[in-house]
C-alpha cells in the first residue's frame, strides 16, 4: 500500500519529536483512516528519517501521595467494599515532581497544608499539576500505571480540568519486574538496593499510617515531613532510573528517548 506525501511527513513530524515506533504507530493509526502495522511504520521511519536529527522529550518523573478513602467495614480483614458502604472517596494530598536530567536536583512540590477541613477539594494542586503535565512528553514514576495514572485522571474528571496532552508514560515497576527477578519491586527496596545518593525515606517521625493521619489533622511538622518524604521519592526515583532501570531496558523507544534527554542536560553541564 502506497504511502501519501501527509502520512509520510506525520510519520517524520512523530519521529523528530522523538517518538518511537509504536507510539507513532498509535497516533497514526488514530489521525488516519488508512491503518497501518508497527512493522510498517518502522519500514517508514527506516527509508524517511535517517537524516532526521531528533528533538528531545520533556520527561516529568511524577509522584503522589493520596489521601485515604473512608468506608464502613465489618472486619479488619476487608477483601471488598460495596459502593454503599463507601463514606467519601480519596484525593490527593500532595505531589512532587522534577523534571529528567534538570540540575540541582530541583523538585516542583504541592500539597493541602491549610485546606484541611476540605481535603476532598484539591482543585488547586490538580489544576497546577495539570498545567506541569501538559508540557511534558512523558511521564517517569513507580507504580504510576496502575496508580497514580488513574488516581489523578479521576481527580481531573472530578473536578472538570481538562486533561493534559496525550504523553508517553515509563513506569520503572514495570521495568524491573519485565527484566530483573528480585525479591522485591518496591521503590523502597530497589532504591536501597541500587541507589548510592538518594534512597526512599521512611518518614520515621511519623511512622507508618501515622504520617497522614496528622497531615489530615493539621499537624505543620507532619506536613514538613510529607514534603520531603514526597521529594526524595522523585530524587530516588530518578536515579533509579538513569543509573540502574535505564540500562536493562535500553531496548525501549521510550526509555532510550528518556535517557537522549538526561544524557543531553548532563553533557550541557559539564
Amino acid at each position: 500500500m502506497n504511502w501519501s506525501k501527509t502520512e509520510i511527513n506525520f510519520v517524520k513530524s512523530q519521529f523528530k519529536k522523538g517518538l518511537g515506533k509504536k507510539s507513532i504507530h498509535k497516533l497514526f493509526n488514530r489521525k488516519f483512516t488508512t491503518k497501518r502495522s508497527v512493522d510498517s511504520i518502522n519500514h517508514c521511519i527506516s527509508n524517511h528519517c535517517s537524516d532526521i536529527e531528533r528533538d528531545l522529550p520533556k520527561i516529568l518523573i511524577l509522584d503522589v501521595e493520596t489521601k485515604p478513602k473512608k468506608a464502613y467495614i465489618w472486619t479488619p480483614r476487608v477483601e471488598y467494599v460495596n459502593n454503599d458502604m463507601l463514606i467519601e472517596d480519596g484525593a490527593i494530598m500532595s505531589w512532587s515532581a522534577k523534571w529528567l536530567g534538570d540540575p540541582d536536583d530541583k523538585v516542583m512540590y504541592a500539597d493541602q497544608r491549610g485546606n484541611e477541613k476540605n481535603l476532598q477539594n484539591d482543585y488547586k494542586i490538580m489544576k497546577k499539576l495539570r498545567d506541569l503535565m501538559d508540557q511534558a512528553d512523558g511521564v517517569l514514576w513507580q507504580n504510576g500505571d496502575a496508580f497514580d495514572y488513574g488516581e489523578i485522571n479521576a481527580r481531573f474528571i472530578e473536578h472538570g480540568i481538562e486533561f493534559p496532552s496525550e504523553y508517553f508514560k515509563i513506569d520503572t515497576k514495570k521495568i524491573a519486574k519485565k527484566h530483573l527477578r528480585i525479591p522485591y519491586y518496591s521503590l523502597g527496596y530497589m532504591t536501597s538496593k541500587y541507589n548510592k545518593k538518594y534512597k526512599k525515606l521512611s518518614h520515621k517521625d511519623f511512622p507508618g499510617f501515622s504520617m497522614w493521619e496528622a497531615c489530615m489533622q493539621g499537624n505543620r511538622k507532619a506536613w514538613n515531613c510529607m514534603k520531603e518524604y514526597n521529594k526524595f521519592d522523585v530524587l530516588s526515583l530518578e536515579e533509579l532510573f538513569v543509573n540502574t532501570l535505564s540500562k536493562v531496558a535500553s531496548g525501549s523507544a521510550n526509555v532510550a528517548a528518556a535517557m537522549r534527554t538526561y544524557n543531553s542536560k548532563k553533557n550541557n553541564r559539564k
